[in-house]
């Protein structure tokens, strides 16, 4: 059978003891955490800042990518309209010449 003893905890000297390890730890543990924290916050701003250039860098490399584009487009565009031209006067000049064979001489 359990028996419960009458002993009170203001006078047990073991718990003075747990409660200054206790205390000393805390002591020692916060400081680094603190260091752990302002470390793991430099390293996330400097990733950040890094994200950030890489941004930049990549939306200035898609500028250049679709200016490219645009200038190839207006080119390749010019060029039809200078085939489509050469084109018409090829057929104009052939129906020409097709209806002089076919037109009699006098």
């Amino acid at each position: 059978m359990l028996h419960c003893t009458n002993r009170r905890a203001d006078n047990d000297p073991s718990l003075y003891r747990s409660n200054d390890k206790m205390a000393e730890q805390t002591e020692k543990t916060v400081p680094t955490m603190e260091k752990l924290v302002a470390e793991q916050t430099a390293r996330f701003e400097a990733a950040v800042a890094e994200l950030a250039r890489l941004q930049s860098k990549s939306v200035a490399q898609m500028n250049e990518f679709v200016e490219g584009a645009n200038r190839a487009a207006h080119e390749q565009i010019a060029f039809a309209e200078q085939i489509g031209g050469e084109w018409r006067k090829l057929v104009l000049a052939a129906t020409r010449s097709a209806a002089d064979l076919f037109t009699p001489k006098a």
